[in-house]
């Protein structure tokens, strides 16, 4: 099953009665609402909750259309956190280029391509190849970070990297946390 939670919105009671016991027979959990702002907000508190969401688009109090679209931006931060994934990436990959071959492999579409030259070249002008990768690989973290919606501290706790389980015991000792807690 590709989702268990679904959010369903509709001003009339009835409606979402019946779209409960639909989804309930395949062992989906519905929420619902009768009213667009209080869903909204709920949203907005459990923003990676629902992968679906069940709207009416003839409310009382919104539109649907509008519904949507204010749903779909609660999550905007995740499509920067892509379109700067793919800037760092294709970056990267053209990096590593000789910069003599570099806009013929463009071309030709390797590396990076002609979008991985158009980040790498003017990177490697101004800042040189050091400098660029460092830009290019901050670049790529923060994409993650905005993408997945987790800071670095999650990310790496998750690895069990000794050096940062140190980091995280001198972040306790600085703000006298026990590990009781």
């Amino acid at each position: 099953m590709i989702f268990r939670n679904v959010i369903a919105i509709d001003d009339d009671g009835l409606a979402g009665e019946a779209i409960k016991m639909v989804f309930s027979k395949k062992g989906i959990s519905v929420d619902f609402f009768d009213s667009p702002k209080k869903a909204i907000l709920h949203i907005k508190e459990h923003p990676r909750r629902y992968k679906m969401a069940i709207v009416d688009f003839q409310m009382k109090e919104s539109s649907g259309d509008k519904v949507v679209k204010e749903i779909k931006n609660i999550n905007g931060w995740r499509w920067l956190g892509l379109f700067l994934f793919v800037i760092s990436y294709s970056g990267l990959l053209h990096l590593f280029i000789n910069r003599k071959d570099a806009l013929t492999k463009a071309i030709d579409g390797l590396g990076g391509g002609l979008f991985g030259y158009a980040i790498s070249f003017p990177l490697i002008s101004v800042i040189d190849f050091w400098g660029a990768l460092i830009v290019l690989i901050f670049l790529l973290l923060t994409s993650l970070v905005l993408f997945f919606d987790k800071t670095f501290a999650d990310i790496f706790e998750k690895m069990h990297l000794p050096f940062f389980g140190f980091l995280k015991k001198i972040k306790n000792r600085a703000f006298g946390i026990s590990k009781t807690c």
